[in-house]
């Protein structure tokens, strides 16, 4: 028996009802017809609520909009680089289970409001990341945001990294810097550099052998 309230000629976003189809559960359905020409039984509750808008196209035409925008998380090609970047950035300073949390949300480094939930304009402020580059924060006890990221290499990134004390670390006028970093300062072989250090010579015998061998001629 159809229900008392007949709404067979109304409209529901794209969907309108032609027809009383059943009763289920308890529930009228009704027999729907959607602007791209599929049928579908829908719930007088659902379609009421906004639960059931269209056929199901306008989600399948909103996802493909999105995909095309900018292209870096279609189902045919995948997730692109920057998009896994954009993940794992949220993954770490959100997600207490992620193993790299405590370095990053556990001691408050956050993601700007900006990026939190919008891809796009992440995208847009970063531009492609070119090959051998990832996401770098500037200010290393600061958060992620268009005013504190930048693509860098990894050595830029290690020159970056929070101060601690490492074996290979070395004091120059009261600045902690690896060996390598001085190395390549002073174009120096980081290797050669290490090697002498390891036989003990001085920083300044390290970085200045033609003086030990004046001092012999």
């Amino acid at each position: 028996m159809p229900p008392r309230k007949n709404i067979v000629g109304q409209r529901f976003g794209r969907l309108t009802v032609i027809s009383f189809s059943a009763v289920r559960k308890g529930k009228a359905y009704w027999l729907c017809i959607c602007d791209c020409g599929n049928e579908i039984p829908a719930s007088t509750s659902n379609l009421r609520a906004g639960k059931h808008m269209s056929c199901g196209c306008f989600r399948i035409e909103c996802g493909a909009k999105k995909n095309l925008k900018h292209g870096c998380a279609s189902r045919k090609h995948g997730e692109s680089r920057e998009y896994k970047i954009w993940s794992s950035m949220k993954h770490r300073c959100n997600n207490s289970n992620n193993k790299r949390f405590k370095s990053y949300g556990g001691r408050g480094i956050r993601v700007c409001e900006r990026w939190e939930n919008d891809f796009e304009t992440f995208f847009l402020d970063m531009g492609r990341c070119s090959k051998g580059l990832s996401l770098d924060r500037i200010d290393n006890n600061g958060n992620y945001g268009p005013g504190n990221c930048r693509w860098a290499t990894t050595l830029e990134q290690r020159h970056n990294q929070r101060p601690h004390v490492r074996k290979t670390d070395v004091y120059v006028d009261g600045t902690n810097k690896t060996r390598t970093q001085i190395a390549k300062e002073h174009n120096i072989n980081p290797g050669t550099f290490c090697r002498r250090l390891r036989k003990g010579m001085t920083l300044n015998e390290a970085l200045n052998p033609q003086h030990i061998i004046n001092q012999y001629c």
